[in-house]
């Protein structure tokens, strides 16, 4: 059995993987270590996860949705341009069916760009924005006293790395290894 205090943390910055996460979770519970899990649910997280209970969720949610790049990205390319079409496409009679038709088109193509160029883009950026506003609560996720750390998909990689360079104690991994919740922890002679 393991030590009281034993505490891991699971990061989470991509939607997929949840069965193993939970499966994962309920195993480190039943071995009665203190789960916390961060979850990244900000932007492209079409449902909330369902966690066991006694599992502590941090989530960067508020945070990512206060980063300024997708929201100044939505309002100077999609929501300006495209309310003002909208409302040009009000005029009456003959003035407003040019405007329609831009409003229309206008928005196919700000989809267009929002899949095929932002998010790309911006997919490539979000895991370096996620591991400041992660390591900005590593107090809330008990990093210092934890034993292990799980970097759950590639996102949270960069996460992973700079928390292992700040607590050199911690284990960093991405494998969801059951079995090593009960095994006891090697300890080192002293010298």
């Amino acid at each position: 059995m393991n030590q009281d205090g034993d505490r891991v943390v699971i990061a989470v910055f991509k939607p997929g993987g949840m069965k193993r996460v939970v499966r994962y979770c309920r195993a480190a519970l039943e071995a009665g270590w203190e789960v916390r899990v961060l979850l990244a649910d900000g932007h492209c997280w079409a449902k909330r996860w369902k966690l066991p209970p006694g599992v502590e969720v941090v989530s960067l949610r508020e945070a990512e949705r206060a980063v300024p790049v997708p929201w100044l990205y939505t309002a100077a390319v999609e929501r300006v341009p495209g309310g003002l079409l909208h409302r040009a496409a009000r005029l009456p009679g003959p003035l407003g069916r040019p405007f329609g038709f831009a409003a229309r088109a206008h928005r196919r193509v700000a989809g267009a760009l929002r899949r095929r160029v932002f998010w790309r883009v911006y997919g490539w950026w979000r895991p370096r924005t996620l591991r400041r506003l992660a390591m900005r609560r590593t107090d809330r996720l008990g990093l210092a006293s934890a034993r292990r750390l799980i970097v759950a998909d590639d996102a949270a990689v960069p996460f992973g790395w700079r928390a292992a360079g700040r607590f050199p104690e911690l284990e960093v991994t991405t494998a969801f290894d059951a079995e090593a919740l009960t095994a006891s922890p090697t300890l080192e002679p002293a010298a």
